[in-house]
């Protein structure tokens, strides 16, 4: 990839959607009342961690599909050489996204998590330093704004500047 040919990298939770979809999903058995599906979501988060708690959520049908897309995000998305990258599971981001974005533009966690340093190291090994911008929304996401060319954001720029002088919100691009 050359230099002048840099991609756009998207979170997906509150970032591609206004929502995270790992605590949509647990609200929403709360809400319905599924006890058993609770203590094993505990039961999994703690003896085998998020990963597996995503993919059990998954495997089961438990996992929310409807949310509110971020429009300024999906015109990003649509008007750029972008990629989907997410700690959200990959199976379920190509199910959820299947009508919108190819499979081949998702990238999800499917043996280690995609969040923090673990998803700027991936990045970085996939196109390079400061070879990619990205767009995200949290704290966990420090490692990879400063990894990126150009880093945005869609939330308020706060204390996050701080820690990533360069960072934009996405209503600068």
């Amino acid at each position: 990839m050359s230099l002048n040919n840099r991609i756009m990298i998207i979170d997906f939770d509150n970032t591609l959607i206004t929502c995270d979809s790992l605590f949509s999903s647990i609200f929403t058995l709360i809400c319905k009342r599924r006890f058993f599906y609770l203590f094993n979501c505990f039961i999994v988060l703690i003896f085998k961690g998020k990963l597996d708690l995503k993919k059990y959520l998954f495997f089961n049908n438990l996992m929310t599909y409807k949310f509110s897309f971020n429009q300024k995000v999906i015109n990003v998305f649509e008007s750029n050489e972008s990629m989907i990258v997410s700690a959200s599971y990959d199976s379920y981001l190509k199910k959820a996204l299947k009508k919108i974005i190819k499979k081949d533009k998702i990238i999800g966690s499917s043996s280690f998590i995609l969040k923090g340093e673990k998803k700027s190291i991936f990045l970085i090994n996939k196109y390079g330093y400061k070879n990619f911008d990205y767009i995200g929304d949290s704290i966990s996401d420090i490692h990879v704004w400063k990894a990126a060319r150009n880093a945005y954001t869609v939330k308020r720029l706060g204390l996050y500047k701080l820690f990533v002088p360069h960072l934009k919100h996405i209503d600068e691009l």
